[in-house]
């Protein structure tokens, strides 16, 4: 895949600078065992944990301890999603964006129904 152009965009979501004090997650555990060897680790579990690590690394410009810049983890995950599916035909691409977007309001739903339980099983 081409990383050119993989700096701060000019074309980042325009929502300005955008801040979320986060917990440092703690590493899931190896998803390969001996009953399992072919099981693959969980990928969402992996970008949590590399975005968790890369801020920890790079903290967020003006931003405290522990926090993530969601304007940057959005542009990298819109240029991601653009970059995967830029050799699709239009229609398929843009049935992926919508199944894309159908999946974030999914999942943010889940993970709020969780959060007011007090559940943090997530996958």
């Amino acid at each position: 895949m081409a990383h050119g152009g993989c700096g701060r965009s000019s074309m980042a979501i325009g929502w300005g600078l955008t801040y979320i004090r986060v917990e440092r997650i703690p590493p899931m555990p190896e998803a390969k065992s001996e009953d399992q060897p072919d099981e693959r680790p969980c990928l969402h579990c992996m970008m949590v944990e590399l975005i968790d690590d890369f801020f920890a690394e790079y903290p967020a410009a003006g931003g405290e301890p522990d926090t993530v810049d969601t304007d940057e983890v959005l542009t990298a995950v819109a240029k991601t999603v653009a970059e995967l599916t830029s050799t699709q035909n239009g229609t398929i691409r843009q049935q992926m964006i919508e199944q894309l977007m159908r999946d974030i309001m999914e999942y943010d739903a889940e993970f709020r129904q969780e959060d007011a339980t007090g559940s943090a099983a997530r996958h």
